[in-house]
C-alpha cells in the first residue's frame, strides 16, 4: 500500500502514540495497515522510544519483530539515545532484556558520553543495572573466546583458517585482532 507523504506522516505520528500508550492493537493495525515501522519524529526517534517508557511495554516486542532498528539514535536535543539508553534511565528491566534479545548494542554511547549501564547505575536501577552488566561481561568473554581461538591460528601458522574466521567476524576481526588479553601482543606481533 503506497501512502501519500500527510498519510505516512499521519501514520508515523500515531505509532509512535500507540507505542507511548502501550496500545499494542492500534500499533498492529498501524502496521498491518502500512505504517512505516522505522518513522521517526522531529528528534529522530522511532516509535521503540517511546515504546520503552511504558513499564514491561508489550509494543515493544511488536515493534522489534515488525523490524524496528533497535539501535537507532535520537538527536543531539535529546540527548543522543538510544531506546536502551531511555529504559536503563528509567530501570525498566523487562525492557532492557527485551532490547538486549533483539539486539541492542550495549558500546552505543549517549551524546553526552553516558552508555546504558552507567544510566541505570547512575539512577540506582539495580535490576536494570545487573541486566545491563551481565550482557557486557558475556560480550566480553565471547570477544576473549573469539581472540583466543584466532590467536590459536595465527600461533599454528593456518592462513586460510585464518582468513575464513576474520572474513566471518565481518567488522568486529579489527577489534579482536587488536586485544591484548592480560598484557600479551596483538596478533599482528604474534
Amino acid at each position: 500500500m503506497d501512502l501519500s507523504p500527510d498519510e505516512e506522516n499521519i501514520q508515523g505520528r500515531l505509532l509512535h502514540q500507540a507505542a507511548l500508550w502501550d496500545n499494542l492493537e492500534l500499533l498492529e493495525g498501524l502496521l498491518g495497515g502500512g505504517a512505516e515501522v522505522g518513522s521517526k519524529d522531529e528528534h529522530n526517534r522511532t516509535a521503540l522510544h517511546a515504546a520503552v517508557l511504558a513499564e514491561r511495554s508489550m509494543c515493544l516486542p511488536a515493534l522489534c519483530n515488525a523490524g524496528v532498528d533497535v539501535n537507532a539514535v535520537s538527536d543531539e536535543s535529546t540527548g543522543g539515545k538510544t531506546a536502551l539508553h531511555i529504559a536503563a534511565e528509567c530501570g525498566n528491566a523487562e525492557n532492557v532484556k527485551a532490547l538486549l534479545s533483539a539486539g541492542a548494542d550495549l558500546a552505543i554511547l549517549t551524546a553526552g558520553g553516558d552508555s546504558a549501564v552507567a544510566l541505570a547505575e547512575r539512577g540506582r536501577h539495580r535490576h536494570a543495572a545487573n541486566l545491563l552488566r551481565e550482557a557486557r561481561d558475556a560480550l566480553e568473554r565471547e570477544r576473549l573466546q573469539q581472540h583466543s581461538q584466532l590467536r590459536e591460528l595465527v600461533v599454528r601458522g593456518d592462513v586460510v583458517c585464518l582468513q575464513e574466521r576474520l572474513d566471518a567476524l565481518g567488522s568486529a576481526a579489527p577489534v579482536l585482532c587488536n586485544l591484548t588479553p592480560g598484557g600479551a601482543n596483538t596478533l599482528l606481533y604474534v
